[in-house]
């Protein structure tokens, strides 16, 4: 029985031949469901799909026939063709006969990525989707339709596609590294494998190397027999080594020798063992500096950073995604503590879109765990939430919360239009910073671009002390190029609004 509409994305793939290669492209998360059916029994109509593709192969003529019958079948997102070495004139008579859109597998593998792509995103972002993202209490899928997310989307799909590839996470805490790592591993060849997970910042350097490497008997004095360590259990699957920084440089050695030669030997043992699992490393600290500083391996630095992948923090990622997870998580929540709550009201949702969420997604769902056992009603409301979210008035949450009050797409420029100006840029900013440039966003309604401009170079100005050198640098241009665009901004008529920054000298 297939699941419920709208559970999963759920893609059609109809093939004569092996369709491998385009099934291992379209694995895009753990919502996602590829399902691949015979191309000469003609469409499915008793299957919903979110996304139906027809993989030609050398079945030219029959891809034409199953175009043509299906034209009178609706479609919930179209019909999609995808050839390997498809000439470009075939491309036009399917069209004609009923696809949407032809892809070259060969040339075109990234426009249909993005195509497809395009189109979960869409479906995330339907209500009926949200909740029912969470498969089951407590998970946390990756979720989100900014443009931080979609990269990272296409990142996990590539990521996907390559057995064995070493990755290397990084990201702040409470980013979601290890929901990343668990879709990785979803990957067809592995999703039946083990997913083995170690923290090495919560083991003792004394035991780190027994559990990563296992023991033989007689070892040490209480290795009363042999033991496997967590590299043979994950043997086959994936290990996920989280804050791999806080390995002792004794032990890095040892793992640089598995990453590269696929072997270990157990404490106290003379035999090579073999190993096959696919290696994630996680980080929340620049690894690369700490290998220019000696507290890292450089060989093992590099070693593990074969395909770099680096989590947004929810603060860059705008007011929609926010959003999404806030909806996620309640709806797991209401289901895993039988709860009557079902939506948040306007005031509340306004004020978990203005945090700044510095502990990030891991933040965003305590909150909201917090806030469903509270709730006495069918909505969060603004008094369910923690003391740090009282500063917002019920009026002026009343006010955010109106169509068009939330800063959703303000939050967006401030975040994407001025980089390196240190305005909701992470790492570049104060958490005072962020507030200042948020309320500064809020009121840009209505300004010329102009008057936009002269707002925020006042408030990098005020955020650096006036200071015209760091402004400069923070807003991505030469101080030259500042000063003149400050004299330029001083004789508008506006100028006068950002007077006092302004007019510092730096």
């Amino acid at each position: 029985m297939s699941p419920p509409s709208g559970t999963v994305f759920r893609i059609l793939v109809y093939a004569k031949s092996s369709a491998e290669p385009l099934v291992r492209s379209l694995a895009l998360s753990r919502e996602t469901e590829v399902r691949v059916l015979p191309l000469a029994a003609g469409i499915r109509s008793d299957l919903e799909a979110s996304l139906s593709l027809v993989w030609i192969g050398r079945e030219y003529d029959l891809a034409l026939q199953f175009a043509r019958r299906a034209r009178d079948v609706s479609f919930s997102d179209g019909l999609l063709a995808v050839g390997q070495d498809l000439p470009v004139r075939d491309a036009a008579p399917l069209v004609k006969a009923g696809f949407e859109m032809v892809f070259d597998l060969k040339t075109d593998a990234n426009q249909l990525l993005d195509e497809v792509l395009a189109r979960y995103e869409a479906w995330c972002s339907r209500p009926q989707a949200v909740s029912v993202i969470s498969q089951g209490p407590g998970e946390t899928p990756v979720l989100g339709v900014s443009t931080q997310m979609r990269r990272l989307h296409r990142e996990i799909a590539l990521a996907r596609q390559r057995r064995g590839l070493t990755i290397l996470l990084t990201g702040e805490t409470g980013t979601g590294k290890q929901v990343v790592a668990r879709a990785i591993h979803g990957a067809a060849h592995r999703r039946k494998r083990p997913f083995v997970e170690v923290n090495c910042s919560a083991l003792p350097e004394s035991m780190l190397e027994t559990e990563l490497f296992g023991h033989e008997k007689g070892a040490f004095t209480d290795a009363r027999q042999v033991r496997r360590g967590i590299f043979e259990m994950a043997h086959g699957g994936t290990l996920f080594l989280d804050e791999v920084s806080a390995m002792p440089l004794s032990l890095q050695a040892k793992l640089l020798k598995v990453v590269e030669q696929k072997s270990f030997r157990r404490l106290g043992g003379e035999k090579e063992i073999r190993v096959d699992c696919q290696i994630i490393a996680g980080s929340n600290v620049d690894l690369e500096a700490e290998a220019r500083d000696g507290t890292f391996r450089k060989d093992l630095y590099y070693r593990l950073n074969v395909f770099p992948i680096c989590l947004p923090p929810l603060r860059v990622r705008g007011a929609q995604d926010i959003e999404l997870l806030a909806r996620a998580f309640l709806k797991s929540f209401r289901q895993q503590y039988d709860l009557e709550v079902e939506s948040f009201s306007p005031v509340a949702m306004a004020a978990l879109r203005l945090h700044d969420w510095p502990g990030n997604v891991r933040e965003l769902r305590h909150v909201v765990e917090r806030a469903a056992v509270l709730s006495q009603g069918p909505e969060v409301t603004l008094h369910e939430l923690p003391d740090r979210f009282s500063h917002l008035s019920d009026a002026e949450g009343e006010r955010l919360a109106a169509p068009g009050g939330t800063p959703a797409a303000n939050a967006g420029l401030a975040m994407d239009a001025f980089p390196g100006s240190g305005i909701g840029e992470e790492g570049r900013c104060s958490a005072g910073e962020r507030r200042d440039a948020r309320g500064l966003f809020l009121r840009i309604e209505g300004l010329t671009l102009a008057e936009i401009e002269c707002r925020v170079v006042a408030a990098v100005l005020e955020a650096v002390g006036g200071n015209r050198s760091e402004a400069a640098r923070r807003l991505g241009i030469s101080r030259s190029r500042l000063l003149r665009r400050i004299a330029r901004l001083k004789e508008s008529d506006d100028g006068h609004e950002a007077g006092p920054s302004l007019a510092k000298e730096g």
